[in-house]
């Protein structure tokens, strides 16, 4: 199966012929993944999960979309679901915290409050050491 190898270039092209491929020999639609990524060379493996059915989990991603459609409690508690997955820094999950709030309250909130958010999210966001 050379001709299906992917090296990370014109990836159109290489989507339509494993397709065609796949439908050719009835490959079950759980299966693809696995056979597409045999396929690929160097780092291209997640082209196969984002293509071929895999949710490819992404909790930064998860935390850009957090957004406060209810109160703070609520919001907050969304946001550090996907926020415990990652490493980012106070600064940046400072940020991101602001820039999911209700846009009057960010407005309000950041020209109020700036570092005494960053302050408490610090303590919030870090995990929580065991005694």
């Amino acid at each position: 199966m050379e001709f299906l190898r992917f090296s990370g270039e014109d990836s159109k092209s290489w989507i339509f012929k494993i397709e065609q491929f796949f439908s050719m020999e009835k490959v079950a639609a759980e299966e693809k993944v696995e056979v597409a990524a045999m396929q690929l060379e160097g780092e291209e493996w997640h082209l196969a999960y984002m293509r071929f059915g895999l949710d490819f989990d992404d909790p930064l991603e998860e935390l850009n979309k957090v957004r406060q459609t209810s109160s703070v409690k609520e919001y907050q508690a969304a946001f550090e679901r996907p926020l415990t997955r990652i490493n980012l820094s106070e600064e940046n999950a400072s940020s991101c915290f602001l820039g999911g709030l209700k846009h009057e309250l960010n407005i309000a909130t950041t020209l109020t409050y700036g570092k005494f958010i960053d302050n408490l999210l610090q303590k919030k966001c870090r995990p929580k050491e065991k005694q």
